[in-house]
Order: structure tokens, then sequence, then C-alpha cells
């Protein structure tokens, strides 16, 4: 790994890339009606959410606004052909679990082309694992993923994130080498991991739900990971 950090950035700026992966990271876990977490429905939530400095991060979050505006004026409506918690857990099984398979497989494992499209104990399962063991991290609840999964690998860059929040503001001088060592890391890691397969991923939910709420959370995620590292490394 060698990532050369021209800006470790503030502990605000880590914050709020965390705040970013580790909502999106949760939403991809668990679908709406089993998470009872209906913030993405809430255009005031929306509001006040990072805004990444890219292409893919304006327009993914102006469509996640307008979809929880639209969600809004349908609220206590039991129909999933509009937008609302119903309408996105049906899109979420649909896209993530099936029946008979996922429309878009979300685990890194499944969009490497060297596959052949199985899910399960591939190379990137086998690298998550040890990942999230460096950092002391293991899975919980009741997800029961594959390591490799796109919401686990957010939710890992998401404590990276407050690790390096962490590092900066007890640091004596900004800049500080504990601080580039965990940019490099997060670099590093959004280029090798979710970023290698993230276009894969947002192809196939948008030839399933195009105008979804899922479609344009990874829209806005794919931006925020764009803005992420360009903003650390050239």
């Amino acid at each position: 790994m060698s990532i050369e950090v021209l800006d470790v950035l503030d502990p605000a700026s880590w914050h709020a890339y965390g705040m970013v992966y580790g909502f999106a990271g949760n939403e991809l876990l668990t679908p709406m009606n089993r998470s009872h977490n209906l913030q993405g429905l809430d255009p005031g939530f929306w509001a006040t959410m990072p805004r990444p400095e890219t292409a893919d991060g304006i327009d993914g979050l102006a469509r996640l606004e307008a979809y929880a505006a639209k969600a809004a004026l349908h609220a206590g409506d039991v129909d999933a052909s509009v937008p609302g918690e119903l309408a996105a857990s049906v899109e979420y099984v649909r896209l993530f679990i099936g029946p008979p398979s996922p429309a878009a497989n979300p685990w890194e494992t499944g969009n490497d082309p060297l596959n052949g499209g199985k899910v399960g104990y591939g190379r990137a399962t086998v690298a998550m694992q040890r990942l999230l063991s460096e950092e002391g991290l293991e899975l919980s609840g009741r997800s029961n993923q594959y390591e490799d999964h796109m919401g686990v690998e957010l939710l890992y860059l998401a404590a990276l994130c407050e690790k390096a929040a962490s590092r900066l503001a007890g640091a004596d001088q900004p800049g500080s080498e504990a601080a580039k060592e965990v940019a490099g890391k997060v670099v590093w890691f959004i280029q090798a991991h979710p970023q290698a397969w993230i276009g894969n991923l947002r192809k196939n939910v948008d030839a399933e739900r195009p105008d979804g709420y899922y479609s344009a959370l990874l829209e806005y995620v794919d931006g925020a990971l764009q803005d992420h590292s360009a903003s650390i490394a050239a």
C-alpha cells in the first residue's frame, strides 16, 4: 500500500464522511421495515447531510431529498407503488435478497468477474475478515452477512473515519504521522474495495429500480467515496 497523503483533512470532515458511510452502511444491511429507521424518508434529514463536491454526490443527494419529499406526501399510505417505507422495503428485498436471487449482489465477491458471480468466501470476503480483525471489529446483529457486503465495507470505513478524527483531535501538530497513516489506509481501502465495484452494483440496481431509493443512495455514496479519496490524495 503506497498512498501519498496530501491532506489529512480536519476532524469535522472526517466526522462528515463517517456520517455518510455509517448511515448508508446500515441502510444497505437492513430494510426499513426491519430496522424501523425512517430517517431516509425525512426531507429534513437529507438537508442536514454532507454534500459531496462531485456530480454523483450532488445528484444523489438531490434525488434522495426528492424521494423523501414524495414519501412525506404519502405518509401513512400502505402502497408499494409510491415512495415510502413499504416501497423501499419491497425494493430492498427484490434488489438484495430475492427470490429467487438478488437482482443486485450486494457482496464484493459476487461482483468479482474472476469469481463467476458466486458469493461466499471469495478473496474479498477473506480480505475483509482480516481488515475487520485488525481494527478489532466484528459483525453482530441479525443481518448474518458475509464480510464483503457493501454495507459492512461502508461501516468499516465509518470506523476508520472516527479513528482518523480521534487521532487528529489528539495530535500536537496538524497532519500528524498517526493521522496520515489512517488517511492513507482509508484512500487505499476506498480504491481497492468499495470504489472498485460500486459501479457494477449501481448498474445492476439501476437495471431493476432506476428511480428507487437505493439507486439514489448508492449514487450519493459513490459521490462521497470519489470526493473523499480525491480530498486526501492525488
